[in-house]
């Protein structure tokens, strides 16, 4: 039985390394959809020249149009395609990772659905105890994380059979599967959960949020409801003036999908998540400043210059930029 992952990556240089280690266990090939700026795309190349069977698939614009379902949908029709044999597709985010013992555990439960029937496995939510995370050189979930207690409200998210990706669609955020008459597909709850991890570092949830802000404002056709929390974090993040203390980070991991200010605890930690060694955190390229540099650079500058934000950011350096009249920007 083959098994792949589908993930759509926008800069994630600091998780994508423990992402590949952590769920290349379970995994036979791992597809990522990446139109990352930052040291993503290096980690993955280094990545893959140690051995891990990885597939990067490019989009060329975070913004316009993206939608996750439907891209993840494209590339499960290209690996189809292109003659790579999966049997069971698992879409994930990067702070996701199935919490399997083992490949052979997964394949067994996998092994009991029908065959046309779609796993589906909950969220397990994980709080930080520390904003250390992202200087950490080993894997660092099993140290810097606890299990969000009692959980909450509980997303859940499907595991797809490759016989049945053609007859029905993804929704947002992979957390359903429909046929062609708009009805949830026969399903069955898996024996483990899917371990989460959306609040790791003050300077991750800033650098998130603010992105993540932007490119949905510049997005069209955004589905109604789409990135509701994004905004709200943002919020949240500007009424304490951007001050993120282990406190509230901890109060943003409990509310996350959760109903604000339910009253949780920090529970155990993943340990079935192994130690790893992290080779190539000297990759990593951005910083919040970056970020909010490119921002303004592709606000700003690109409507009028094709040129990457690369390429855009020397030319500013050199003063070879012509000037722009506000009233020139677009509203």
């Amino acid at each position: 039985m083959r098994l792949a992952s589908i993930t759509c990556l926008t800069n994630e240089e600091s998780l994508i390394e423990t992402f590949v280690r952590v769920n290349g266990r379970l995994l036979d090939l791992q597809i990522f959809i990446d139109d990352s700026d930052d040291g993503t795309g290096e980690i993955l190349d280094a990545l893959a020249r140690e051995g891990y069977n990885i597939l990067r698939l490019f989009r060329p614009d975070r913004a316009a149009t993206f939608q996750q379902n439907q891209s993840i949908h494209d590339a499960i029709n290209y690996a189809s395609s292109s003659g790579i044999e999966v049997d069971y597709f698992l879409p994930l985010d990067c702070d996701e990772f199935p919490s399997f013992r083992s490949k052979e555990e997964l394949i067994d439960e996998l092994g009991r659905l029908h065959s046309e029937t779609i796993g589906v496995y909950a969220w397990e939510t994980y709080i930080p105890i520390t904003d250390e995370f992202e200087s950490l050189t080993s894997c660092g979930l099993k140290a810097a994380f606890r299990r969000r207690n009692p959980e909450g409200k509980r997303f859940e998210k499907v595991i797809l059979p490759s016989s049945i990706v053609k007859k029905g669609f993804l929704t947002a955020g992979s957390h359903n599967f429909l046929d062609s008459n708009g009805k949830s597909w026969e399903r069955r709850c898996m024996a483990r959960g899917l371990a989460h991890f959306p609040v790791r570092s003050a300077h991750q949830i800033l650098q998130k949020n603010i992105s993540a802000v932007y490119y949905l404002m510049r997005k069209e056709q955004r589905l109604y409801g789409e990135g509701y929390h994004v905004y709200e974090t943002l919020a949240k993040l500007r009424n304490s003036s951007f001050s993120v203390p282990i406190p509230d980070l901890q109060r943003l991991a409990f509310d996350y999908a959760n109903r604000p200010g339910s009253p949780s605890e920090l529970g155990d930690f993943p340990d079935w998540i192994a130690d790893y060694e992290l080779l190539y955190w000297e990759k990593r390229k951005h910083n919040l400043t970056q970020v909010l540099s490119n921002i303004l650079i592709e606000s700003w500058l690109k409507p009028f210059d094709n040129r990457s934000v690369e390429d855009l950011t020397v030319a500013i350096a050199r003063n070879e930029m012509p000037s722009r009249n506000l009233s020139d920007s677009p509203r």
